[in-house]
């Protein structure tokens, strides 16, 4: 044998060692790498849940109210022998969409968190445009809350509490993962009913009922039959309420802009912007603020002449009503 091909026998058998390496280490660090991309993944999702929460459901925000045991297990209704309505989950919902109206630039304010003070609400019905106030239940202001906004001429609907991601406590009546129909719905008739002059609802808190599925059937079926519209407050982006309204014919709002994040006239002022931005784009904007802010309510006021004289339409959600969503583009928006 020449020197020339024991070299090239060498230097196969050198190329077959090294490719056997090559495959071991690809056996052993390819799962490593998967559980790293889930994890990154993970931690994406929970980055972009993260722009979605407000102060109410990051911790931020601190209720003043202390829970009781009443509230889970439905005295009133059980004491007044109410039985709750039988809601079939696999019911099918027949549509009701009315042809939507060409308006374009409007903006539609929306104030979470009002029943905890009236010092607190006060200042946005000095609003001077349409607005809408969601009242939580159960607390101590909260029908007085609506009875005044309804005197001053503004929209009510109940800000109903979820069950959130974090595991904070959302507040009194709260919908929660592992109730069944008739819990859930003989809570949203008594929270309903506990707030004169409702309309419809959004979710206080709740990033983790709004990802699922089934709970959100039997509350858009509940509200769907008692003629009471839903915004989706978008606590996160895994949220079904969309999905599930568009299978069963059910027109939603969903918020566009929290407004009061970060509790500054600057910052406000820059989410107002994108409100207007996206007005501009897709015709209207949803956005939410909280009664808590100490600012918003005083630069809402102060920019609504403004907003008129740049072409803005400001509503509030009362003719957003039975799921029928006039003034909307399509189903779930």
């Amino acid at each position: 044998m020449s020197k020339i091909e024991l070299r090239i026998k060498l230097f196969i058998i050198g190329l077959l060692f090294l490719t056997a390496f090559l495959i071991i280490i690809l056996i052993y660090i390819t799962p490593v790498t998967s559980q790293d991309n889930q994890l990154a993944m993970q931690r994406e999702w929970q980055d972009e849940d993260q722009k979605f929460l407000t102060k109410e459901d990051t911790g931020a925000y601190k209720s003043p109210y202390k829970k009781t045991e009443s509230d889970t297990l439905l005295n009133i209704e059980k004491s007044a022998n109410i039985v709750s309505p039988q809601v079939s989950s696999k019911a099918v919902i027949a549509p009701k969409i009315i042809a939507p109206k060409k308006e374009s630039k409007i903006l539609y304010f929306i104030i979470d968190d009002a029943g905890h003070s009236m010092e607190q609400l006060r200042p946005f019905l000095d609003f001077p445009g349409d607005i809408t106030i969601a009242v939580l239940p159960g607390l101590p202001y909260s029908k007085k809350s609506a009875e005044l906004a309804l005197k001053r001429g503004k929209n009510v609907i109940l800000h109903q509490p979820m069950e959130a991601l974090n595991g904070l406590d959302p507040g009194p009546y709260a919908i929660m993962l592992g109730m069944e129909e008739e819990e859930i719905t003989a809570i949203l008739r008594h929270t309903i009913n506990s707030i004169p002059g409702v309309r419809g609802v959004n979710n206080h808190m709740g990033s983790a009922v709004t990802a699922d599925k089934r709970i959100m059937r039997i509350i858009l079926k509940y509200l769907y039959d008692n003629n009471l519209f839903f915004i989706d407050s978008m606590t996160t982006h895994h949220s079904v309420c969309k999905k599930v309204a568009i299978e069963n014919g059910f027109v939603i709002m969903q918020r566009d802009v929290f407004l009061d994040n970060v509790d500054e006239r600057r910052a406000i002022m820059e989410s107002i912007n994108i409100g207007k931005s996206i007005a501009r784009n897709k015709g209207y904007a949803v956005m939410i603020g909280h009664a808590w802010s100490s600012e918003l309510a005083n630069i809402m006021i102060q920019i609504y002449p403004t907003l008129i004289k740049e072409g803005f339409t400001i509503k509030d959600t009362s003719s957003f009503t039975g799921g029928r969503g006039e003034g909307f583009a399509r189903i779930g928006n």
